[in-house]
């Protein structure tokens, strides 16, 4: 479906883009019996008015239009892009998303007086597996990413230590898991150090896993990349890559590279630099140089 986003500032549209819009058959108002989506899709489910500054239809043509009438009244800003959209009614959540439900409603709908330490601001290392970084913040307590604002966070009291650039694979593991959970550190300029590992997210299958795989053909591991293919594999299924993969592979096809180099479909065993490419939201272009420069493509 492509769907047209509209800001007015604040202003309400004037009734020649409603005109328009009803002459396009698009509608806002409906029976009432059916829930909004339903009842305002009309007979043949070609196009919908979800609210008054959001519009879905399947038609490419349709959507720039609507885009041009919209800029014509007066919108102050329209956007329009494809989007895959499912009935979120029916979906089941999974264990990470039950964990940050348990998460948000133990911060911010516990009954009762909060305690004289939940009210104190206090320092707080932030690493968020979304946006593949570490962040600081003070505040009485976190369950956000100060960075992106997603909720997978895990947040630890305290500060964070400049240590020494990693050289390699294992000095890249005890720069990210010495405090027993993956973070992305800081690096000195001058001098620092490496801390033993403590253990944890350390041992775990994915970490080992990267360490027995590592083939690159650069002296020095890419850090940045190292970190994405780990948040990857740790953090998100098997069905939240595939799709980011599919469509890496296929801009690599386009690109002359065979299918018998590039594997649609990943290992369970094998950990590959395509593994990173959900956090390139659709430009893959800096993934495929890279993987031109580590011609193995595998770690």
């Amino acid at each position: 479906m492509w769907f047209i986003l509209f800001e007015w500032d604040g202003k309400q549209p004037p009734t020649t883009y409603y005109s328009s819009l009803h002459n396009l058959c698009l509608r806002v108002r409906g029976d009432k019996e059916f829930e909004p989506i339903v009842r305002r899709a009309g007979e043949y489910n070609k196009a919908v008015i979800v609210q008054e500054g959001a519009v879905l239809v399947p038609s490419e043509s349709l959507a720039r239009h609507v885009a041009y009438l919209a800029k014509e009244e007066g919108a102050r800003s329209v956007m329009t892009g494809n989007v895959e959209l499912s009935d979120d009614g029916t979906r089941m959540l999974t264990d990470g998303e039950r964990e940050v439900i348990a998460r948000f409603n133990e911060t911010f709908k516990k009954r009762g007086r909060p305690s004289s330490a939940e009210v104190i601001e206090r320092d707080w290392v932030i690493t968020c597996p979304e946006c593949v970084h570490t962040t600081i913040a003070t505040a009485r307590r976190v369950i956000q990413c100060p960075r992106c604002g997603g909720l997978r966070v895990s947040a630890r009291e305290g500060t964070r230590e400049r240590i020494a650039r990693p050289k390699n694979y294992n000095e890249w593991c005890k720069s990210r898991f010495w405090t027993g959970h993956f973070e992305v550190p800081t690096y000195a300029q001058e001098g620092g150090k490496l801390y033993s590992v403590m253990g944890i997210e350390y041992e775990d299958e994915v970490v080992l896993g990267i360490l027995n795989r590592a083939k690159w053909a650069t002296p020095e591991p890419n850090l940045d990349l190292l970190d994405m293919i780990f948040c990857a594999r740790r953090y998100y299924t098997y069905k939240d890559r595939q799709r980011f993969r599919v469509e890496c592979c296929l801009r690599m096809y386009e690109l002359g590279y065979p299918q018998t180099e590039v594997s649609l479909f990943e290992k369970e065993d094998e950990y590959e630099i395509i593994d990173a490419a959900m956090f390139y939201g659709g430009n893959y272009d800096e993934l495929i140089d890279t993987y031109n420069k580590n011609k193995s493509g595998k770690i």
